[in-house]
């Protein structure tokens, strides 16, 4: 798993006296964009990586609102400046990203404030949410992936060391052919509604 993490605010890209935008439709660009305006501050210097000490590409960065998360996302590029962006969302400096998921679930992330964020203390309940999120999205990533190869190939061999998650895998595996939904990251709901159904 990843080391650090980072989370955003970019919804009120002229500060909190200035007019909110969208955060989703930035993320719902042709290609989708985080963004900052500039600021004499750690925080935009991060955001460009000006001290190279900030963003990078395929860090895993959290969008959010105040303390309401809107989506997990992997940089994808340096920081760069388009009219056409700022004309729409205020903010001057951008990177693309790549979403991994948008959030469907009714938890608050626990901190509500600052712009742009680095966190390294993995015992933080900021760092573990994120963490907990990006984990469950590579189960996901995972069992699509061995469902693919299972549609084509029809058949697959996993192999590792025992306690390594195979027989989860598996069973989330078949839920997936079935079309079953579950959360990837709840060993006891998989192996109980795999249970039920065999």
């Amino acid at each position: 798993m990843k080391d650090i993490y980072w989370h955003i605010q970019m919804f009120l890209p002229e500060g909190r006296e200035g007019a909110p935008i969208d955060s989703i439709k930035m993320l719902q660009e042709l290609t989708p964009v985080i963004g900052t305006g500039e600021w004499d501050d750690f925080q935009c210097r991060n955001f460009k990586n000006s001290d190279n000490n900030g963003l990078q590409i395929g860090d895993i960065i959290l969008v959010r609102e105040g303390s309401k998360p809107i989506a997990l996302c992997q940089i994808t590029s340096n920081s760069f400046n388009d009219p056409g962006l700022e004309a729409k969302y205020i903010n001057q400096h951008y990177r693309n990203v790549k979403v991994l998921a948008l959030y469907n679930d009714n938890k608050l992330f626990p901190q509500s404030q600052g712009t742009l964020q680095r966190l390294i203390n993995k015992e933080s309940d900021s760092w573990k949410f994120i963490d907990n999120w990006y984990k469950q999205i590579l189960n996901k990533m995972e069992t699509t992936q061995i469902v693919d190869i299972l549609k084509e190939k029809k058949q697959i061999i996993l192999q590792g060391a025992p306690g390594t998650g195979k027989t989860y895998v598996t069973a989330s595996v078949a839920l997936s052919l079935i079309g079953e939904n579950f959360s990837p990251d709840d060993h006891n709901e998989i192996m109980t509604k795999y249970e039920q159904l065999v």
